[in-house]
């Protein structure tokens, strides 16, 4: 074996062993293009001799749309064009950012649809909901808030909040995996997760 072939933008989860015995470490991995530094920097695709990018011919190309636990749906694109989609939070959530490729584009979002810009290669639509209000003094709290959850590339990133704001992150389970202060940035596994800071919550897809 001496080459493998692997077209998926975020590197698959596995085990660190997996590659045990399989002598990857004389063996080229070709991964798509904007990918090659996060294989790189992720066991165990880290232990192939060599990481370089696809070439273009023949390549397809998708928007990953992160829709739930575990995994994300890929739609196949074409190159030159742009897509519309509909947003609509369940009850009792809105949406705090909506970025794509890790640029907010939240601003874009008009009567809960979204166009992307012209696709130039493979692509990553991510959507962040925030708890609604449910009383009259939560509602004041934070009504005027500018505390913005962004998500992208395994990391959830947390922008315009105190310096001592409490963050803390749960899983579905409900079970507390991680926490920070402040403005921070928190790399966790692909997931659906609870991300509270301060006193509002918001639901976040990795």
């Amino acid at each position: 074996m001496e080459d493998v072939y692997c077209y998926a933008v975020r590197y698959p989860t596995t085990v660190d062993d997996i590659f045990e015995n399989s002598y990857i470490e004389f063996v080229t991995l070709h991964v798509p293009e904007k990918s090659v530094n996060q294989y790189k920097n992720k066991t165990p695709w880290s232990g192939f001799m060599e990481i370089v990018a696809i070439g273009n011919e023949g390549e397809e190309y998708y928007i990953a749309i992160r829709i739930g636990d575990g995994g994300v749906l890929l739609q196949p694109v074409e190159l030159g064009k742009t897509y519309t989609y509909k947003v609509e939070p369940d009850d009792g959530w809105t949406v705090n950012t909506l970025t794509f490729n890790g640029q907010d584009m939240t601003g874009q979002l008009l009567d809960g649809q979204f166009s992307t810009p012209v696709i130039t290669g493979d692509s990553e639509l991510n959507v962040v909901f925030k708890q609604e209000a449910s009383n009259i003094k939560s509602m004041k709290q934070t009504e005027t808030s500018k505390v913005k959850v962004y998500a992208y590339n395994g990391t959830i990133k947390v922008v315009g909040a105190e310096d001592d704001a409490e963050v803390e992150v749960y899983n579905t389970g409900g079970i507390r995996i991680a926490d920070g202060e402040g403005n921070c940035s928190i790399s966790l596994d692909p997931g659906i997760y609870i991300v509270k800071v301060g006193n509002e919550t918001f639901k976040i897809s990795l």
